[in-house]
């Protein structure tokens, strides 16, 4: 909205525009290159040959985030952080065009939540099951939010007053949110622990391949000095 009353209101909806607009020339560039991804790697299956597809994703390495994480067996698949995105905006604009209208709001809201769970569940985007997991639970955590609002929204539209049941409804919102934080927390935590698990595994590993070598050059050199002995012409005589 612009507010002709206020000085910078044209500057704030000017620069409003020039984001939206490179906003959806990300978007655009973000589709195009899962699509060149996924057109490289067909390629490489039909004809065995991994030279030109290596060499895209090296070329592609700062840009690996929007689809190192995600399986590549299908497009949708690997689209996942683009559908999430978009379901973001979209939740933006309900929230920001439709607060006068709570029920028209919760239900699209409640539509595009059971939509990204549906697609979780059958799609299974992520290379990692903890990954899948923790989306599925902040999923989850959301569709109770939009469920409790929703009920008030419907206790306002046939004008029930409830206050016991706004309380609890409300306190339940406030006691999710918090859940969520902490469930971040809790996730952050346990991939640190796997990242310290990958690079003791890693370690130990080295270790073992290092001891290996170590104990094959030992018993090659024992044979050497065995068949050296062998055939000193001292022995011989």
């Amino acid at each position: 909205s612009v507010d002709k009353n206020i000085s910078l209101s044209d500057v704030s909806m000017t620069i409003s525009c020039f984001m939206m607009v490179v906003l959806f020339i990300n978007l655009l560039l973000h589709y195009k290159l899962l699509k060149k991804y996924q057109r490289i790697c067909l390629k490489a299956l039909e004809t065995n040959s991994y030279e030109e597809f290596e060499k895209f994703k090296k070329d592609q390495e700062g840009n690996q985030v929007l689809f190192r994480d995600f399986k590549d067996q299908s497009l949708n698949q690997q689209m996942f952080l683009f559908y999430f995105t978009i379901r973001d905006l979209l939740y933006s604009l309900i929230l920001t065009t439709l607060f006068e209208h709570p029920i028209p709001q919760t239900v699209l809201m409640l539509f595009m939540t059971l939509a990204m769970v549906v697609y979780l569940f059958i799609k299974k985007p992520f290379e990692e099951s903890i990954d899948l997991i923790q989306q599925l639970v902040y999923e989850g955590v959301t569709l109770t939010v939009v469920v409790f609002v929703f009920g008030q929204a419907i206790m306002d539209r046939m004008g029930t007053e409830g206050r016991l049941t706004r309380i609890r409804l409300g306190k339940g919102i406030i006691m999710l949110n918090i859940i969520f934080n902490y469930l971040s927390l809790a996730f952050m935590g346990f991939k640190v622990l796997l990242i310290f698990r990958d690079g003791y595994l890693a370690y130990k590993e080295y270790r073992d391949k290092k001891k290996s070598l170590k104990q094959v050059k030992n018993i090659s050199g024992s044979v050497r000095s065995s068949f050296s002995g062998s055939i000193d012409p001292s022995t011989q005589m």
